[in-house]
């Protein structure tokens, strides 16, 4: 090779050593902007979000505490969420998981005590049949099948009581020919109660319909009279001292007045 074409060969690696190199210090300087946004982005970020995650801090601080609840401000409940708040069916077993304790002892306690309360304002001669203490069920059904064909809503079981509930958004009895709902009911409410033992059998019709009438044997309740006797021991029960775990012990009972109220 000549000297000439040595030269020549030189100076193009040359040349593409610095075009490499142009490229390498373009990037570098990009990447060097970037991060400087990134930076700045990120000062942003704590200068906004600083003082509240500081206020946050300081409520945590000053103790677990809350103010009473008012169930009309919560924005949803359960059966809304599962679109079930329309229907019979799932009312009856979302009342049911209530009293047979599953969404916690003191919302089965407070639940079933406004049940008792507006039964008693409705027929006072109850009150030695009706237990006072819902722990005291040995048994709590939704939708009982008996050998009539009948299918009871609601039957409970105390050591001493039999209470069978028919809850009724807004349907009235479904009365055959030659047979009427309530008897039939209260027939195999009458077996079941001989059938263990029992010394009393109470009867209970729980609707929203105010136009629904109840047999004799039967003490009609309307969903409102539950809603005013439970909103009321959850007032009493809820305090502005009370724990974030007593509000989330009482959450299916306020759910229940709340949705009731809707």
């Amino acid at each position: 090779m000549t000297t000439t074409a040595q030269a020549a060969s030189t100076q193009r690696r040359i040349e593409s050593m610095t075009a490499v190199s142009d490229i390498v210090r373009s990037q570098r300087r990009r990447l060097l902007e970037q991060m400087s946004v990134m930076a700045a982005l990120a000062r942003e970020v704590r200068m906004r979000t600083l003082p509240v995650l500081e206020e946050r801090s300081r409520g945590l601080k000053a103790g677990p505490q809350v103010t009473p609840v008012d169930p009309s401000e919560l924005v949803t409940t359960a059966l809304h969420i599962l679109d079930y708040h329309e229907g019979e069916i799932r009312w009856t077993r979302w009342l049911r998981g209530i009293l047979a304790g599953n969404g916690g002892a003191r919302s089965r306690d407070i639940v079933y005590a406004a049940i008792r309360d507006a039964v008693l304002e409705a027929n006072p001669s109850h009150a030695d049949a009706l237990p006072s203490d819902p722990s005291s069920f040995t048994q709590v059904r939704a939708e009982v099948r008996f050998e009539s064909g009948s299918q009871i809503d609601l039957v409970m079981c105390a050591e001493r009581t039999l209470i069978v509930l028919e809850n009724k958004l807004f349907a009235d009895w479904h009365d055959g020919v030659g047979t009427k709902q309530a008897e039939s009911y209260q027939a195999d409410g009458e077996k079941e109660r001989a059938r263990r033992g029992l010394d009393n059998a109470v009867y209970v019709l729980l609707t929203a319909g105010v136009e629904i009438e109840a047999p004799d044997a039967w003490t009609k309740i309307l969903y409102e009279d539950v809603a005013r006797h439970l909103r009321r021991r959850l007032a009493a029960s809820l305090q502005p001292t009370s724990l974030h775990r007593e509000l989330l012990e009482f959450m299916p009972a306020l759910e229940f007045v709340m949705e009731i109220e809707r």
